[in-house]
């Protein structure tokens, strides 16, 4: 397993993954040395709406975007993800 690290993981910290998860052959740290991918990292974390609250942010030079927008963006999001499945269903119908 590779673990995306800022800081370095404990003796403890190891053995707690270990244990839990006993089927990891090596638990290999990566740190995040360059603060670009450091804040790439986090932001991969972030709830989709959030990240697209920060872009619009960035896009807008500060404007929020409205309650109704971010509930559009989501609506688009969804209907994406919809069709993707549907998609990816039917292919497999098809093999």
């Amino acid at each position: 397993m590779e673990v995306k690290l800022s800081e370095a993981l404990s003796i403890h910290d190891i053995q707690k993954l270990r244990k839990q998860y006993e089927y990891f052959v090596h638990i290999r740290p990566v740190y995040l040395n360059d603060p670009a991918e450091a804040e790439a990292y986090r932001r991969s974390a972030l709830p989709i709406d959030e990240l697209f609250c920060r872009f619009y942010k960035q896009q807008t030079e500060g404007a929020e975007p409205s309650e109704g927008l971010i509930r559009l963006f989501l609506t688009l999001i969804n209907e994406n993800e919809d069709s993707l499945l549907k998609e990816a269903a039917a292919g497999r119908d098809k093999a």
